[in-house]
């Protein structure tokens, strides 16, 4: 019997706790992400105060899984055009945020070397494409050089580049990442850490294939989630396997 995950030559990933760690210390991720977020507000919105700045920041991030949404009512009441403050408040965030981490924790960013051979060993089989909240200028593009990954994403979408619809509120962003892929449901897997956007994805498109990464704190796999793993690379070696013809070529 075939093994399904060979008819598979798409994969949508999520970028943020998916491809570089996100399990490290709630104070570093205030000191570096939410100062940057804080910075990134009280620079669109100088009459924001910083103790108002700290709440909003966290409930977009704990809520909507992006530093934008929790800003927007304000925004609305102070008479801005929500369209262009998302935009600009979103690209001023994430290059406090890449500027942050560079200086104060560069590791993050560090390269892992078993992941880097996966991607290159993946890359006649597997086409891929990024779809983040991110910005993917300011954030994810040079995040994923620093990482050595960059050149194997044939595109990269920012939460901008698909007009802030949220993916656990729709399937915007998986349709355009289908569309620019040129990828069917059933030839792509979704890899993410956020469940709520798997199951946006996954009632859109039942033939979607999608992978929660877990990490270190294993759950009871809901009925949208087909694949539960701790990191991606223990998925990329088993898709790699699949695309092989013979067991001597497999990483």
């Amino acid at each position: 019997m075939n093994n399904p995950l060979k008819n598979r030559t798409a994969i949508l990933w999520d970028f943020d706790g998916v491809l570089y760690p996100y399990s490290f210390s709630r104070k570093i991720r205030e000191d570096i992400f939410y100062t940057a977020s804080i910075r990134g507000a009280r620079e669109v919105l100088p009459h924001l105060s910083e103790e108002d700045a700290r709440r909003m920041g966290r409930e977009s991030h704990e809520r909507y899984f992006d530093t934008v949404t929790g800003f927007l009512t304000c925004a609305k009441e102070c008479g801005l055009d929500l369209t262009q403050f998302k935009k600009d408040l979103l690209a001023v965030q994430l290059a406090y945020a890449y500027e942050g981490v560079c200086t104060n924790l560069p590791e993050l960013m560090a390269p892992c070397h078993e992941t880097n051979k996966l991607f290159e060993a993946l890359s006649p089989h597997i086409r891929h494409a990024v779809i983040t909240h991110g910005h993917a200028r300011n954030w994810t593009r040079p995040a994923a050089r620093h990482l050595g990954i960059d050149s194997y994403f044939n595109h990269i979408f920012g939460l901008d580049d698909f007009n802030f619809q949220l993916k656990g509120q729709s399937p915007f962003a998986v349709n355009m990442a289908l569309d620019a892929l040129g990828a069917a449901p059933a030839e792509a897997i979704f890899i993410e850490d956020a469940l709520p956007h798997l199951e946006v994805a996954k009632n859109a498109h039942p033939d979607l294939l999608t992978v929660f990464i877990e990490g270190e704190t294993p759950i009871q796999k809901p009925e949208y989630v087909d694949i539960m793993v701790g990191r991606p690379r223990h998925f990329m070696k088993e898709l790699l396997a699949a695309h092989m013809n013979d067991n001597e070529n497999r990483f």
